[in-house]
């Protein structure tokens, strides 16, 4: 599978994940209908819409991005995946969804080697911890 490169639009990406950060729905989907790239890059951490919807546990968000269209493989710039920043959130509603999309690597490995359990448990998120490894993580 070849992976595609999101395309940057800082400022009217700056206005989608604010939205996001938000878990304002109808915000995204107003955003998105302006022709805003689902798969924008927002910070210098290359950090997608799909993202910033799962680092903030933004479940529903995140199941309306994918459901649109975004692509889920794409990293941030320290390789972290949608399931690193789900597992970073703490929510387990959403690190579920990531799960079920079956789209990840659960042990893939950052530029600074953390998988997502390592980040769950660096943040004190048990239940995710506890999840992942129910899920054959390491």
């Amino acid at each position: 599978m070849l992976l595609q490169e999101a395309t940057p639009s800082p400022v009217d990406c700056h206005d989608l994940s604010s939205a996001i950060k938000k878990g304002d729905l109808e915000g995204v989907r107003r955003i998105l209908s302006q022709n805003v790239d689902i798969n924008c890059r927002v910070t210098n951490m290359r950090v997608t819409p799909v993202l910033e919807a799962a680092y903030w546990g933004r479940r529903e968000v995140l199941e309306f991005l994918v459901s649109e269209g975004a692509y889920a493989l794409l990293p941030n710039s320290v390789d972290y995946t949608i399931l690193h920043m789900a597992s970073s959130s703490g929510d387990v509603e959403t690190v579920k969804y990531v799960l079920s999309l079956n789209i990840v690597d659960i042990d893939a490995r950052t530029k600074f080697r953390k998988t997502a359990v390592s980040v769950a448990k660096v943040n004190k998120h048990w239940q995710v911890v506890r999840l992942l490894k129910s899920h054959g993580a390491h």
